[in-house]
């Protein structure tokens, strides 16, 4: 699961169509850029938008067209991924945004702990291009001034909090730039339970 925050503009009119209409978009721009560039074995089964009207009310919109990857070879463990750091202009501790690719394949990496130099260069032409097409999402669902952002959530220290605490309204950043990371990464606890 890949989580993206979309900003509307202020003023901006929020109804079911124009949320259809970020959804697709999203959609669209995954299945383009990133699939293509995944193992036959990845599929992008769905794409899910809420969007939130205020602090009690949301709408919902999903798009359901299973797009499977097209890089044949032999698939690297589910576990295995390819981290792309979104960059924003703002500095703290843990919770920036990044996004976890699955379904490289083994011809992709350099050694046991590396990506290949073509890799690199080839996942940041996608992700530039995912990027623009971002924003280019946001703004014809909701018009100028709407981008694909970030958003910090916690109070300082609120997310060791039990409850946690929250900023309301969340910091919104504008998605600015990216890095593709050179180490071959670990999804970590991303699988789920352990399977008895």
């Amino acid at each position: 699961m890949n989580i993206f925050h979309l900003k509307a503009a202020e003023g901006a009119t929020l109804d079911q169509a124009k949320l259809q209409q970020a959804v697709d978009g999203v959609w669209d721009a995954y299945s383009q850029h990133f699939i293509p560039k995944l193992s036959t074995a990845c599929i992008l089964n769905s794409v899910e938008g809420v969007q939130f009207l205020d602090q009690s009310s949301v709408l919902e919109a999903a798009k359901t067209a299973p797009a499977g990857g097209g890089d044949s070879g032999y698939t690297l463990p589910a576990s295995v991924a390819l981290v792309i750091s979104w960059k924003i202009a703002a500095y703290y501790r843990g919770g920036h945004p990044r996004t976890y690719l699955p379904g490289l394949v083994s011809d992709r990496t350099h050694n046991n702990t590396t990506w290949s130099p073509a890799t690199l260069a080839e996942f940041s032409d996608v992700a530039q291009a995912f990027q623009d097409t971002m924003h280019n999402v946001a703004f014809q669902s909701w018009g100028s001034g709407s981008v694909f952002c970030s958003i910090q959530q916690f109070e300082k220290g609120g997310s060791t909090q039990d409850p946690k605490v929250y900023l309301d309204p969340p910091r919104v950043h504008y998605i600015s730039g990216h890095a593709v990371h050179s180490r071959i990464d670990s999804q970590r606890r991303r699988l789920g339970k352990e399977i008895s």
